[in-house]
């Protein structure tokens, strides 16, 4: 069968176990997921993950244009 569902803090405790970093408040990550989706974002963050999904550390990314983030 399909994996479990899992909600918004266990998806950014899964990211941030996998080595990413955020420079946002929780509020807003959440924001993010609800208004995009973890899946859809995967495809953002995907080329920035090795073959074991952990990201790739020291790359910096610009989200949305704001700010610079190391993951």
């Amino acid at each position: 069968m399909g994996n479990i569902a899992t909600d918004f803090a266990q998806q950014i405790e899964k990211l941030a176990s996998r080595g990413m970093k955020f420079d946002l408040k929780e509020d807003k990550i959440k924001e993010h997921l609800l208004d995009i989706g973890y899946y859809r974002l995967g495809f953002y963050w995907c080329p920035f993950t090795d073959k074991n999904h952990n990201f790739i550390r020291k790359i910096k990314i610009v989200v949305y244009g704001q700010s610079q983030r190391e993951i």
